[in-house]
């Protein structure tokens, strides 16, 4: 379990935060097509089935290794947390304008979540868009309740097998979270990344830091706003609101973490944020 840190100023945690920085530093993974059996959220079918599979073996082992009397149940703020990233569609969408490049060609970028029975779990991923339309997938998130630690984690994988594992704390007086993540990469190496978030009106804003040298190093910022579907005008474009400067989360696509940013990512299947937070 990670211990949490003090930030100063701004402070939180999502887990749709840190995922963006990466995809200026390799190629822009090639989208797959869709096909009749990838779903609204765009996972396909077989992905959706080993999914399923690996959570349900995951929850057996879990009961299996808890004492009668050790479960807690997910406290109200998570499951207010769930329903809140799931509402409506669950999709949100923020401006990339910012940071575009002829590395980072999105515009946008895109969430898009969905919550499991009696919000006690939620999945979604990270994409993005070009010319309003879903480019391609970089983070894949999973968030639920572990009830016998008692913790929200935060799970997320890339396209190129990384894995981020992290906890999600309570809000905080002033609404913000903090999700503290470790991510492993296929080299043997780790790094730590932490997003800072909160939900505010209708947006989610977030940010993210990486551990460097002792210290912790605020990396993007970004605003997330609802739409209505995952194609379409996205923030910033003709018949969308422009997104509020600052914006909001940050991160990169699928692939390596290191303490800056992400390396030789090839998808994310996946995404790079912070899901809850």
């Amino acid at each position: 379990m990670m211990a949490a840190r003090t930030l100063p100023g701004y402070s939180g945690g999502g887990p749709m935060d840190d995922l963006i920085e990466a995809a200026a530093a390799g190629e822009p993974p090639a989208a797959s097509p869709p096909t009749a059996e990838t779903t609204a959220m765009g996972f396909p079918q077989r992905t959706r089935l080993r999914t399923a599979a690996l959570l349900a073996a995951a929850a057996l082992l879990a009961a299996a290794a808890a004492a009668p009397g050790d479960a807690a149940p997910p406290p109200e703020w998570f499951l207010e947390h769930n329903d809140f990233m799931a509402r409506d569609g669950g999709v949100f969408h923020t401006d990339n304008s910012p940071y575009r490049s002829d590395a980072e060609p999105w515009e946008a970028y895109g969430l898009a979540w969905d919550k499991g029975p009696s919000s006690q779990t939620l999945r979604g991923r990270l994409f993005g868009l070009r010319d309003g339309e879903d480019a391609s997938t970089f983070w894949e998130f999973f968030v639920f309740w572990h009830p016998v630690e008692g913790e929200a984690y935060v799970y997320q994988v890339g396209g190129d097998g990384t894995l981020g594992i992290g906890v999600m704390e309570p809000p905080a007086a002033d609404g913000t979270q903090r999700t503290e993540q470790t991510f492993y990469n296929l080299d043997g190496s780790s790094a730590r990344i932490a997003h800072v978030a909160r939900n505010h009106g209708d947006t989610h804003e977030a940010r993210s830091l990486s551990w460097v040298d002792g210290a912790w190093e605020t990396r993007r910022a970004y605003v997330w706003r609802p739409v209505t579907s995952i194609r379409g005008p996205s923030p910033g474009s003709p018949g969308a609101g422009a997104a509020a400067a600052g914006g909001g989360p940050a991160g990169g696509p699928p692939g390596r973490r290191d303490a800056v940013d992400c390396r030789a990512c090839s998808q994310h299947g996946s995404r790079p944020a912070t899901p809850g937070g």
